[in-house]
């Protein structure tokens, strides 16, 4: 026969500890997600949309390097931008140019430097890549 004592020492059902565990740890994994996760995603900075007023004077900047360099049809520069949080720039790099030619990058640069971006929540980076195409020959 068998002592009381026994049946009270019998291991709890492994399956059932797994499954306590895994909800236990799917209560935690919600909670920090909670606690951390509207945070985490304010502290986000999302660029602000690029201005389109200085487009037309990059253009021309294209324009000017194809009286020099007619065999280019087409190329991209992609440029950075340093903006503080007033969204003035502060700074700008040339990340890549397909229109190795010095003129024509100092004149996108010089145009860039004048864009102005709206207030941002903080100081930042922001990259954009500009395609150059020839429209049509009558625009040289």
């Amino acid at each position: 026969m068998k002592s009381r004592s026994a049946k009270a020492s019998k291991p709890f059902n492994r399956n059932w500890i797994i499954g306590a565990g895994l909800i236990l740890l799917l209560i935690i994994c919600v909670g920090v997600a909670l606690k951390f996760g509207k945070k985490s995603s304010s502290l986000a900075k999302a660029p602000p949309p690029i201005p389109k007023v200085h487009e037309d004077k990059l253009e021309a900047c294209y324009v000017s390097f194809l009286k020099s360099q007619p065999q280019h049809d087409e190329g991209s520069v992609v440029v950075s931008w340093e903006v503080n949080k007033k969204g003035e720039v502060s700074s700008t790099k040339l990340v890549q140019n397909d229109l190795k030619d010095e003129k024509f990058t100092k004149c996108v640069l010089e145009n860039l430097k004048k864009v102005q971006f709206g207030q941002v929540t903080g100081a930042m980076t922001i990259p954009h890549r500009y395609n150059f195409k020839r429209r049509a020959p009558a625009s040289l």
